[in-house]
């Protein structure tokens, strides 16, 4: 078989898929705040020094406002009030980034990928670590993946 069908087949559907993704990475880039929940989190730690994950359900909310690309700034929304946040965009992320005063960091990365309920995909990392005998001051690395809701011009 010649190599030109195949490399205009290649071209013509590589030209489709970018068309459809296209107008999402558009508004992606027109973010002016997010609202986002995610359902689902891993959490990694340690076992007798042994790597180990969960994963369960999450109810939990992130929030963003004052989102400026060409600056590379936001805003955090949160129970502990507002803080300020990193912002790096690129086609097909938008980063915001946050390092809490404590040392711990979290990334939120929407992806220009629309849920079924015509949100973005999302996905939040917290790198943190806090050893203690009290479960309800650990602190453990997650991941939780989500959706969010895009505000724009």
């Amino acid at each position: 078989m010649e190599a030109g069908p195949i490399l205009g087949l290649l071209v013509l559907v590589t030209q489709y898929a970018y068309g459809q993704n296209s107008e999402l990475q558009d508004r992606l880039a027109s973010v002016q705040s997010l609202n986002c929940r995610f359902s689902a989190v891993v959490t990694s730690s340690w076992a007798d020094d042994t790597p180990s994950v969960s994963v369960a359900d999450s109810d939990l909310e992130a929030n963003f406002s004052n989102i400026d690309i060409a600056q590379g700034t936001a805003d955090a929304d949160s129970r502990f009030g507002v803080s300020y946040i990193v912002v790096r965009h690129t086609p097909d992320y938008l980063h915001l980034i946050q390092m809490i005063d404590i040392g711990s960091i979290y990334i939120t990365t929407v992806l220009p990928k629309m849920t079924q309920d015509g949100r973005m995909m999302a996905i939040h990392v917290r790198n943190r670590f806090a050893a203690s005998s009290y479960p309800e001051f650990r602190e453990r690395p997650q991941t939780f993946i989500g959706e969010c809701e895009v505000g724009g011009p």
